[in-house]
């Protein structure tokens, strides 16, 4: 149990919650539920941390430690607690400075770091290192989202899917959704936002980076990714494009340098296009893309990307945002051509396929009723094999 003020840190009490071993692991794990309640109501906590646990050796004490580990985070969120979990590797890295410190290592930095803590047991020693680790990304968050303007918001401490770490987000949506400021360096990748007097390291795509100019106000739309060595900003020019970047990083292999890296060489009326007619080919033009990830991007997308076409956000996508096709007379007829087919039966992905084919074979502008003729033609032939 440890006392946070800003960055000070004071030690106020360790122990361990003990269980009877000659009971059965029913009983047992009342026995550690009451026991971390009644720490919980002697010290009255305003948040909680767990250490995440790897156990693969014998699968009966995996399962075991896992109902523990299930009690112990049951017990603070029952009580209306914040409870964050950490990765061994990560509370060693933020106590130590090195993802591979030993025990004693930990213990020695938990002593530097609490003045008044005497050692009393390895695993007390564990759990302050984990309110240390707890503290310290807490605090980081605050910052990072009090800076950004995000006032009165709490940052919350969530187990990361992704990471296996401490990811973080904040109550009511993203930790940081906007920035404008003055660009202050610009970079291949990326830019630095200059907000107040700080500045903001944002992660770009060259399409964005394009219309940033140094010493020029600019305004971004933000993804926030917090992992548990890093925290990122990605910056977009407008909606439009964040969409496509969140709508991007759901297909597995796709992370967000990689689809920084599609939007750069891909406009979002190209990518519809390209989805559509499953054109692997124009997905893999960008960097890190092969041939078998653009035919995963491909593949996953059509559905979501013919909702998009059709005014339907898919699940990713901002319900106010503009659909990727654009409102010029070239797109409109694509829309309502496939919006034709839609409604004569045929499913939206389906449809979007037959009509982008068919608008590679015809002149610009394309016409509607060609559009729907051709497309129902690459249907039937569909429909045929």
């Amino acid at each position: 149990m440890i006392d946070v003020e800003g960055n000070r840190l004071r030690y106020v009490a360790d122990g361990a919650v003990s269980t009877d071993r000659t009971r059965s692991l029913p009983d047992r794990l009342v026995q550690l539920f009451e026991g971390v309640a009644a720490v919980i109501a002697r010290f009255t906590p305003d948040e909680a941390a767990v250490e995440e646990t790897f156990v693969n050796k014998n699968p009966s004490s995996t399962l075991k430690l896992g109902q523990a580990r299930g009690i112990v985070l049951l017990v603070p969120a029952q009580a209306g607690l914040v409870v964050g979990e950490y990765s061994p590797n990560l509370i060693k890295k933020t106590v130590v400075g090195g993802g591979l410190a030993g025990k004693a290592q930990v213990q020695m930095m938990v002593k530097t770091l609490l003045p008044g803590y005497t050692f009393s047991g390895a695993d007390a020693a564990d759990a302050l290192a984990v309110a240390i680790c707890h503290a310290h990304h807490r605090e980081t968050a605050r910052r990072v989202a009090v800076g950004s303007g995000a006032i009165g918001s709490r940052a919350i401490p969530v187990a990361g899917r992704e990471t296996g770490g401490g990811a973080w987000r904040e109550e009511g949506g993203a930790m940081i959704a906007k920035l404008s400021g003055t660009i202050d360096q610009l970079g291949d990748d990326w830019t630095i936002v200059d907000v107040g007097g700080v500045g903001y390291l944002v992660f770009c795509s060259g399409k964005t980076l394009s219309r940033l100019f140094v010493g020029e106000p600019a305004r971004l739309s933000i993804e926030t990714h917090v992992r548990e060595d890093h925290i990122h900003l990605y910056g977009f020019y407008d909606a439009h494009e964040r969409d496509w970047f969140k709508l991007l990083t759901t297909v597995q292999g796709v992370g967000a340098k990689v689809a920084l890296g599609i939007l750069s060489a891909l406009s979002g009326d190209e990518l519809t296009h390209a989805i559509a007619a499953a054109d692997k080919a124009a997905i893999s033009r960008a960097p890190g893309v092969g041939p078998k990830l653009a035919a995963r991007i491909a593949s996953e997308l059509k559905d979501k990307v013919a909702k998009l076409t059709l005014g339907m956000a898919p699940s990713g996508a901002s319900q106010k945002s503009p659909p990727p096709l654009g409102a010029g007379g070239d797109d409109a007829a694509l829309r309502d051509a496939v919006s034709a087919l839609v409604n004569l039966g045929y499913g939206a992905s389906d449809a979007l396929g037959a009509v982008a084919h068919a608008a590679s074979t015809l002149e610009d502008p394309p016409r509607v009723e060609d559009l729907i003729r051709l497309g129902l033609g690459e249907l039937g032939l569909k429909e045929g094999l």
